[in-house]
């Protein structure tokens, strides 16, 4: 078992939204320099910090975008060095 120091994630969050094949999913972002984020994050501060394209997301596509919280963590695998 890995020992962690400090923070350990027991939740996530997301944006989510239920695209034009009735299919929901995580939308995604453009960090900058050719990377793209999920809308997911570890707290509620830095999923905050995603509302604003949470809100131009859902102007965009004329769909809501939901906040959801997963609070069950089950650790499936290790995969070790």
């Amino acid at each position: 078992m890995t020992d962690y120091a400090g923070f350990r994630i027991s939740s996530l969050w997301a944006w989510t939204v239920v695209g034009d094949d009735d299919e929901e999913g995580i939308p995604a972002f453009d960090a900058g320099g050719g990377v793209v984020m999920p809308m997911i994050a570890s707290d509620r501060v830095r999923i905050d910090d995603l509302r604003p394209t949470a809100e131009q997301i859902a102007r965009e596509m004329g769909k809501k975008v939901t906040l959801a919280r997963f609070e069950v963590r089950t650790d499936v695998e290790v995969i070790e060095p």
